[in-house]
C-alpha cells in the first residue's frame, strides 16, 4: 500500500493490523505545515553464533594449549597440539570456518511523518577534564611544547621538582614563603601533622599555583528532545495519533528472548533515523533543515493525554483524547568528529 493510498482510506478501515502503513500527522490539512520532521525505523540483526558447543570446544583446546605451551612440558604440548589440530580439522569439514555471522542493520517500512515544533535545538558536547599539573607537570608540558626529547623533558621535571625558586620573580620573602609552603603540602607535609602544616601554609599568606590545564576527554553524543502537541479534529485523526505514539513505544521497547516460560534476555531495540526538511508541494520531502542527524536510539516517551482539555472523540470501540502531549527524547549512537560536521551533521 502506498503512503497517498493510506491516506485515503475510511475510517473504518483504519486498524493497527496494517503494521507496514506510513503515519501522520496532521492527518487532515497537511499543507498547514511547510515543515517536518520524518522518523525511519531500522531493525538490528545482531551477529549470530553458529554450531555454539563447536565454538566452546575449540575455545578449550586453545587454552589446553596455551596452558601446555606455559608449563614448558614437550609431552603435553604436543599432544595439546595434536588435540587442536584434529579438532580443528573436524570442524573445517563440517563447513563451520566462520561461526559468526556480521552485525547488520535493516530498514523497516514503517515512517512516521510530523510538523516540525517550534523551537527546536542542538546540543554539541565536547569534553574536556581539569588536570592539575603541579610545577614538575608544568615544566615537562613546557619541555615537550619546545620540542625536547622524553630524556629532556624527565631532567626538566627534576629540576622544577628538586631545584631551587630563584629563577622565580618575586620578592625574596615571597619566594622563601612558597618554598616553604611546597615542602609544607610535600615532604614536610608528610611528616607534619596537618594541625601545623595547615596553619604554615596559611600564615605564609602565598599558595603554589597547581598550574591547572584543561585536557580533551572525548565527545559526548548528542541529545534531541522533541515535544509535539496533536488537536485531532475528528476520530479518525486522532485514531493516527494514537497509533504514532503506539509505534514510537513499540520500537523503543525491547523483544524479550524466551527460555520455556521465562525471559532470559532481550534484542535490542529498533533504531530511527531522523530527517528535517521542508515540504513541497506535492507533500513529498523538500530542503533539508538544520544540521543532519545520525542514527539514534529512543531514550525515553512521554504522553500526556487531553492537559487541558475535557473533550473527546468516541468512536465505536473507545473514546480518544482531543488533545496529546508527546515528547521523544533521542540520543545518537555514535559520537561525532570534525569530519562528521565537514559532512553537514
Amino acid at each position: 500500500m502506498t503512503e497517498e493510498e493510506f491516506l485515503n482510506i475510511e475510517t473504518s478501515d483504519f486498524s493497527d493490523t496494517k503494521p507496514e502503513s506510513p503515519l501522520k500527522y496532521p492527518y487532515h490539512r497537511e499543507g498547514r505545515y511547510p515543515v517536518c520532521i520524518k522518523f525511519s525505523i531500522k531493525k538490528i540483526e545482531g551477529a549470530a553464533i553458529q554450531g555454539v558447543p563447536d565454538v566452546l570446544a575449540g575455545l578449550k583446546e586453545k587454552f589446553d594449549l596455551f596452558t601446555a605451551a606455559a608449563g614448558g612440558d614437550p609431552d603435553k604440548m604436543a599432544a595439546a597440539q595434536k588435540a587442536f589440530e584434529s579438532g580443528k580439522a573436524k570442524r573445517d569439514n563440517n563447513g563451520d570456518t566462520s561461526p559468526v555471522s556480521s552485525h547488520s542493520v535493516t530498514p523497516i517500512e514503517k515512517g512516521i511523518k510530523i510538523y516540525l515544533p517550534q523551537g527546536f535545538a542542538t546540543n554539541d558536547a565536547i569534553q574536556y577534564s581539569n588536570v592539575d599539573l603541579g610545577m614538575t607537570g608544568a615544566a615537562a608540558l613546557n619541555a615537550f611544547n619546545s620540542g625536547a626529547g622524553f630524556g629532556e623533558a624527565i631532567g626538566e621535571m627534576f629540576k622544577a621538582g628538586f631545584g631551587s625558586l630563584t629563577d622565580a620573580t618575586g620578592s625574596g620573602k615571597e619566594l622563601a614563603a612558597l618554598t616553604i609552603t611546597r615542602n609544607a603540602k610535600g615532604i614536610m607535609g608528610k611528616l607534619m601533622p596537618d594541625e601545623l602544616s595547615l596553619p604554615l601554609q596559611m600564615s605564609s599568606a602565598v599558595t603554589v599555583n597547581p598550574n591547572t590545564r584543561a585536557m580533551f576527554k572525548g565527545v559526548g553524543l548528542r541529545s534531541f528532545q522533541f515535544q509535539f502537541k496533536f488537536l485531532p479534529v475528528s476520530e479518525r485523526e486522532a485514531q493516527e495519533v494514537e497509533a504514532i505514539i503506539k509505534r514510537f513505544r513499540l520500537h523503543a521497547y525491547p523483544e524479550s528472548i524466551q527460555a520455556g516460560p521465562i525471559s532470559a534476555g532481550y534484542k535490542y531495540p529498533h533504531l530511527f533515523d531522523i530527517t528535517l526538511s521542508t515540504v513541497g508541494e506535492d507533500g513529498k520531502m523538500g530542503k533539508p533543515i538544520g544540521t543532519k542527524i545520525k542514527t539514534c536510539v529512543l531514550e525515553s516517551i512521554s504522553t500526556s493525554y487531553n492537559a487541558s482539555s475535557m473533550a473527546w472523540h468516541h468512536g465505536d470501540d473507545k473514546a480518544y483524547a482531543s488533545e496529546y502531549d508527546l515528547t521523544l527524547s533521542f540520543r545518537e549512537e555514535v559520537a561525532l568528529n570534525a569530519q562528521d560536521i565537514e559532512a553537514g551533521f
